[in-house]
C-alpha cells in the first residue's frame, strides 16, 4: 500500500511538469502574439536632411550650433556658434556655461554637464575688421542631452543638430583642434609641466614656545579643579607596565647625520620639515642654456593631460613611480615666463606646477642631472630669489 501510494505521487508530478510544459509553449500564441519590427535606422529626417531634428543620424554623435551674434565675430556679423556667455559673475567657469546653455534651450534638466573642467580652450586674436579689439580666451564645457528628443531653441536666427564630419566642413576652424586631437591652446605658446615633489615630515615639529607655554598654563589650570581618585586606584595605576613586559622606549634623533654635514643629498635631514627636489642641469627657458636648478619639467607633446605629462617628468628622474603620489590632476599653480633679454628668438611659456609626494622610501636613484639637492621651503627661497615672492604664496606649508 505505501509503495503505491508512492508511485501515485510520482505520476502527479510528473503530469504537473507536463501540463506546465504545454502551458508554456502555448503562452502568446493567439491574441496575444506580438509582431516586433524594429524602427528603421534612416528616419524621415535623414531623407529630407532635416538638420534641425535630433531624430537623425541616430548612429552618430550630434552637437548643436546656433546662428547669430557672437563674441569675436568679424564685422559683428552673424556667424555659426557654439552656446556661449562672456564670463561676468559666477562662481565657477561651468555656472557660466550652465547660465549660457540655459538661456538657449530655457531648462537644464534634461542635460547632464561632463565634469567641472573645460575640455579644452583657445585664444582668439583681435580680428583686423574690429577695431579696438582685444584677444580672449574661449573655453569649452560638455553637455549631454537625457530623455528628450527636442528643445525650444530661442535666442538665434537659426540653428542645427550636425555630426562632427559635418561640423568640420563648416567654416569653424576653431572646432578642428578641439575635435580632431584633444588640445590646451590653439596659438603657439609652449606649455611646461614641472613638479614639485616633496617628502612629507618624518617626526613631529617642535612646538612653538608660545603655544607650548599656553599649554603649561592651561594644564596647571585643569589641576586646580581636577577630580581626586582614591589613593588606591592611583597606586594600582601606578604598578601597570612594570615587571618583565616593561621596555625602556629611547626616541631617535631628531638632529641626524646628514644635519650635521649638511648634506642635501641625503632624505635623512630636517625630519621636522617638508623638503623639495631641485636638480641642477638644462631647463626649458634658462638664460644662455646654462645649467640652473629647477624642478622636474618636461615641455607638453602629445599627452592625453597636463598631469601625464607631468608624471613623465617625474619618471625621467627617478625612473620608477611606484612610491610617489600626485595630488590632484589639476596644478597647484602656474606662471608666464618671459624670454630673457640674452635669448634671441624665444618666446614666452607657461610653466604649470603639480605637486607629488615621497611614499615609503627614503633613498631615489635620481638621473639625467649634473646635481640635486634635497631643501626645505626657507632654503628654497634662495634657489630663486626672483621668483620667491611667488612660491612663497604657492607653497603654503
Amino acid at each position: 500500500m505505501l509503495k503505491s501510494y508512492h508511485s501515485w505521487q510520482y505520476r502527479l508530478f510528473v503530469l504537473f511538469i507536463c501540463s506546465h510544459k504545454n502551458y508554456i509553449t502555448a503562452r502568446g500564441k493567439g491574441d496575444y502574439q506580438i509582431d516586433y519590427v524594429p524602427a528603421p535606422r534612416f528616419t524621415e529626417a535623414d531623407k529630407n536632411n532635416d538638420k534641425r531634428s535630433l531624430q537623425r543620424a541616430l548612429d552618430r554623435r550630434l552637437y548643436l550650433l546656433l546662428y547669430g551674434k557672437a563674441h569675436g565675430a568679424p564685422s559683428r556679423k552673424p556667424v555659426w556658434h557654439f552656446p556661449e556667455k562672456v564670463y561676468e559673475s559666477e562662481d565657477t567657469m561651468r555656472k557660466c556655461a550652465e547660465s549660457a546653455l540655459e538661456s538657449i534651450i530655457g531648462d537644464l534638466s534634461n542635460t547632464y554637464f561632463v565634469g567641472n573642467a573645460p575640455m579644452g580652450h583657445m585664444v582668439v586674436q583681435p580680428s583686423k575688421y574690429l577695431s579696438g579689439s582685444t584677444s580672449f580666451k574661449r573655453f569649452f564645457f560638455k553637455s549631454q542631452v537625457i530623455a528628450t528628443n527636442k528643445f525650444n531653441i530661442a535666442k538665434c536666427k537659426d540653428f542645427v543638430w550636425v555630426t562632427k564630419d559635418e561640423l568640420m566642413k563648416m567654416k569653424m576652424s576653431m572646432v578642428r583642434s578641439l575635435l580632431t586631437t584633444r588640445g590646451f591652446s590653439t596659438s603657439s605658446e609652449k606649455l611646461v609641466a614641472s613638479v614639485l615633489f616633496e617628502r612629507l615630515p618624518v617626526v613631529i615639529p617642535k612646538i612653538d614656545p608660545v603655544v607650548y607655554a599656553f599649554q603649561e598654563f592651561s594644564f596647571r589650570w585643569r589641576q586646580q579643579y581636577q577630580r581626586r581618585y582614591p589613593d588606591e586606584f592611583l597606586d594600582k595605576s601606578d604598578a601597570r607596565g612594570k615587571g618583565d613586559y616593561q621596555i625602556d622606549y629611547v626616541p631617535a634623533p631628531r638632529f641626524t647625520e646628514a644635519d650635521k654635514n649638511n648634506d642635501k643629498r641625503s632624505l635623512q635631514r630636517a625630519l621636522d620639515r617638508r623638503l623639495y627636489l631641485l636638480l641642477y642641469g638644462k631647463a626649458h627657458g634658462a638664460p644662455s642654456r646654462k645649467p640652473v636648478w629647477h624642478f622636474p619639467e618636461k615641455v607638453y607633446e602629445s599627452e592625453d593631460t597636463m598631469r601625464k605629462c607631468a608624471e613623465s617628468a617625474l619618471e625621467s628622474i627617478i625612473g620608477d613611480l611606484s612610491n610617489t603620489y600626485f595630488v590632484g590632476n589639476a596644478p597647484m599653480g602656474h606662471m608666464v615666463v618671459q624670454p630673457s633679454k640674452y635669448q634671441s628668438g624665444s618666446t614666452s611659456f607657461k610653466r604649470f606646477f603639480f605637486k607629488s609626494q615621497l611614499i615609503a622610501t627614503n633613498k631615489f636613484n635620481i638621473a639625467k642631472c649634473k646635481d640635486f639637492v634635497w631643501v626645505t621651503k626657507d632654503e628654497l627661497m634662495k634657489y630663486f630669489p626672483e621668483q620667491a615672492e611667488f612660491f612663497n604664496k604657492m607653497i603654503i606649508s
